[in-house]
This record gives C-alpha cells, sequence and structure tokens, in this order.
C-alpha cells in the first residue's frame, strides 16, 4: 500500500505547511503561509492576554497589569507586522516571549515546588521556540529575494515523450 502518498496528499501539503523545507528552497507562498501561521500563533493569544488584562488594570488600578497589558500590546502588533511586511525587528521582538517565559519559568522555579520534570520539558519547548524562530528571522531576511513558484520540473510522462 502506498500509504506515504496518501499522507503528503492529505496531510503534508508542502505550500500551506512547509516547515521542512529549507529556506533557501522556500517559494514566496510558502513564506507567507508559515508566517501567517505564526503571527496567528503569536498575536491571538497576545491580543486575548492584553484584553484580559486591560481589565484587570480598569479594576484594580495594578501598574504590574499595565506593563503587562502594554508588552502583550506590542507583541500582538509586532505579530501582525510580521505577517503584513515580514519585518525582520518584528521576527527579532517576538523573540522576546519566550526569553520572557523563560525568565518566568527560572523565577517560578525559585518560589514554588515545581516537579523538575515538568520545567524541563518546559524550558525544552521554549528552546525549540527559539530555534524556530531562528528560522522564521530568516525568512524574513530571505522574503524579497524568494521566488514566487519554483518552475515545474518535467515528469517522466514529459522526458520520454520528447526523446
Amino acid at each position: 500500500m502506498d500509504w506515504h502518498h496518501y499522507v503528503k496528499k492529505y496531510v503534508w501539503d508542502t505550500n500551506k505547511t512547509p516547515y521542512f523545507v529549507p529556506v533557501p528552497r522556500l517559494t514566496r507562498i510558502q513564506a507567507h503561509n508559515e508566517i501567517f501561521i505564526y503571527a496567528l500563533f503569536v498575536g491571538v493569544p497576545a491580543m486575548l492576554v492584553t484584553v484580559a488584562t486591560t481589565t484587570s488594570v480598569l479594576d484594580s488600578g495594578s501598574s504590574t497589569a499595565a506593563m503587562f497589558a502594554i508588552y502583550a500590546l506590542t507583541l500582538g502588533i509586532a505579530a501582525g507586522l510580521l505577517h503584513v511586511r515580514k519585518h525582520t525587528l518584528a521576527a527579532y521582538y517576538t523573540m522576546s516571549l519566550p526569553l520572557a517565559l523563560l525568565a518566568y519559568l527560572y523565577l517560578r522555579q525559585q518560589h514554588t515546588d515545581v516537579a523538575l520534570f515538568d520545567t524541563l520539558v518546559l524550558v525544552a519547548v521554549m528552546l525549540g521556540w527559539l530555534r524556530y524562530l531562528y528560522r522564521v528571522t530568516k525568512i524574513c531576511e530571505a522574503y524579497g529575494d524568494m521566488p514566487e513558484a519554483w518552475p515545474e520540473e518535467p515528469g517522466p510522462e514529459e522526458d520520454a515523450g520528447g526523446a
């Protein structure tokens, strides 16, 4: 059974999910799709946190919550800029989120009795996220030079017909 053909055809479409395509081989469509999904991944939660913390600020007047709301708002704006303009600085700014979460994990570990395994898993996820952000910055840097689409390679039928 040719199951890998069906998986690639129905689950893994390289135009819609190009995460294992090297950056130099990406087309603009693939890069746009990858950046769009990442911007949604960062931007939507950031804007939801902005709304939630703004409500908290209005209720309690907490300056810490206000700073958190401003950070979440700027993160949402950076994600929007990343999607629309493919701006490298916006990609670098979104790198601050996993770094901030790593700092939070470190501080939380100091004051609570959290299982070491849980903390290590979260640290591994944050480090993987940072590694992926390196790819996002490389996509933004190369976006202007990417082709719209790669030329189609002739199939075996076309080669045999021409000879």
